[in-house]
């Protein structure tokens, strides 16, 4: 029942793994699409302001000449000519004229004799122009223009001029509105006044409102608001586009995701039945680590060091299957087996050394049962190893529940075992439970070896370690010790016992046999 619930959740897994990226793709291109169709409406409602702004102060100038020169008739030849350059020399201006009576009566396509009739404006801006915003001309009878009318002289502009802007397609809305007034100046496509809302001067606004996103942009300088509306239709038919691009990147990295799953899955499911084979089959095997004093560098000890070899010759490393071991609670199996190899090999190594030790690693779970302390008795007794002889190590994360863990070390000490916290620093570092615990050794980690005479920023960490250590009257064991450097560094601060390639790495009973006998015919004691 639980495999097959297992097995559900792991197709669901992957199948969700999967799905999210092509969801999450679909969602970018949902929100691109708007981003990119938000930011072309404020571009076009920027654009028109501009072309807005330009024209109204083409007029403004064009105007404020005229009054300037006064001197002459109204709409005297000298007056018509100067009104033809002013039109002449805009680039937004079709015309500038004279107006009485609401009467172009002369302009810069020449006098209009009784005039022609543009009517009244249909609103005067908070600035005091009086606009017209569709006025028919005899001139040009199918168009229409706004005219600004100032002090009797008037800027003529074609309404569809403000409006001819790039990117522009039938679909988007455009439109010129008074601030002051709201009045609607000149539209191009559906205009919607709920469209207008509050913006202060000089402000820019983009929105979703309904169907349509709308951008305003306000001038600084004219009584004006510029308006760009482009339906939210225009941006899902681009989100299309874009989710038919963006979807396969999403399809294949959620395969991705889903294969590495399965080989994670598949790993963590198989090492397991691996590792129960490996145990059957005797695949497992000791190596042997020597740890020297750092002032003779005479050899005191070695720790016994896992390895697994399968029957095709294949070396697991340890940090591949121990955590597995752990996981799965196998490594108590591997336990058992690591003393079963110790009892098999360490006893003629210790006869011919009684001086030396050897030192075994203990995982969480062995520190959490009374069991292996009868596991080192039957060992001892069945072994005649000594428990001097003997040290164990356990690493601060296995004593995470050290409430659980300090009977059991107790009992190991008790029973003459010494024992040491290997990798300190690394995990949950706590003066009260060494306190509590009542540990020999200290096992220095190497990642903080490897910073002795480095900027890092944990190379002072070592120094905390050596000095906590010496408070609580612990032996310190260096691990990982690589260079003359180091050691001498170690060797100054107090620090006894080290081990690393600086003087020898791991090595079958064999080699560690010669390796003791050439440091020294006798080895010293070691103390504590």
């Amino acid at each position: 029942m639980k495999k097959g619930l297992a097995t559900a959740l792991t197709y669901l897994t992957g199948l969700a793994l999967i799905a999210v990226p092509v969801m999450l793709s679909m969602f970018v291109a949902n929100r691109q699409s708007l981003h990119i169709e938000s930011k072309k409406a404020s571009v076009l409602a920027d654009e028109v302001m501009r072309r807005a702004e330009e024209t109204g102060q083409q007029g403004r100038a064009a105007i404020k000449l005229l009054n300037a020169n006064r001197a002459g008739a109204a709409c005297s030849p000298e007056e018509i000519a100067l009104m033809g350059q002013l039109a002449l020399s805009s680039s937004y201006l079709q015309s500038v004229g004279r107006i009485q009576g609401n009467r172009l009566i002369c302009s810069s396509l020449g006098d209009h004799g009784a005039g022609f009739d543009v009517g009244p404006p249909d609103y005067v801006s908070s600035r005091g122009i009086a606009v017209r915003v569709a006025v028919t001309l005899p001139l040009a009878p199918k168009s229409r223009f706004v005219i600004s009318e100032d002090h009797g002289y008037a800027a003529i502009v074609h309404r569809d001029l403000i409006f001819d802007v790039q990117d522009y397609a039938n679909e988007i809305s455009l439109g010129l509105i008074s601030a002051s007034t709201q009045r609607v100046i000149a539209t191009r496509g559906t205009y919607n006044p709920s469209w207008l809302g509050p913006l202060a001067e000089g402000a820019a606004k983009t929105r979703i409102d309904g169907d349509f996103i709308i951008a305003q942009r306000r001038s600084k300088t004219l009584d004006l608001i510029s308006v760009a509306a482009i339906p939210v239709a225009s941006a899902n038919h681009l989100a299309r586009e874009l989710i038919v691009f963006l979807v396969p990147f999403g399809l294949l990295g959620g395969l991705a995701l889903a294969t590495v799953f399965y080989f994670v899955v598949r790993r963590q499911i198989s090492v397991p039945a691996l590792l129960r084979a490996g145990l059957r089959r005797d695949e497992f095997s000791l190596v042997y680590q020597p740890i020297v004093r750092l002032d003779t560098r005479q050899c005191v000890g070695a720790e016994a060091l896992l390895r697994w070899r399968r029957r095709d010759g294949t070396l697991i490393r340890p940090d591949l299957f121990i955590p597995i071991a752990e996981e799965s609670g196998i490594i108590t199996s591997i336990t058992r087996r690591i003393l079963d190899l110790i009892e098999r090999e360490a006893p003629e190594f210790i006869m011919a050394f009684p001086r030396l030790y050897v030192s075994i690693n203990l995982s969480s779970r062995d520190l959490q049962s009374r069991d292996i302390v009868k596991r080192f008795n039957d060992l001892m007794h069945r072994s005649g190893i000594k428990p001097e002889n003997l040290t164990v190590e356990a690493t601060e994360r296995g004593l995470i529940d050290v409430a659980l863990a300090t009977p059991i070390v107790h009992d190991i000490r008790a029973a003459g075992i010494r024992v040491a916290i290997d990798d300190f620093g690394t995990g949950y570092s706590s003066l009260s439970y060494l306190t509590q615990l009542q540990v020999d050794f200290l096992k220095i980690d190497k990642s903080f070896i490897d910073t002795i005479g480095t900027t890092a920023p944990t190379n002072t960490v070592v120094l905390h370690i050596i000095e906590m250590a010496k408070s609580l009257n612990l032996a310190m064991i260096a691990e990982g010790v690589e260079t003359d450097a180091q050691a001498q560094f170690l060797r100054d601060r107090g620090v006894q016992f080290a081990q690393g390639f600086l003087y020898a790495t791991p090595m079958s009973l064999e080699d560690l046999v010669l390796y003791v006998q050439a440091e020294a015919s006798e080895q010293l004691p070691m103390t504590v």
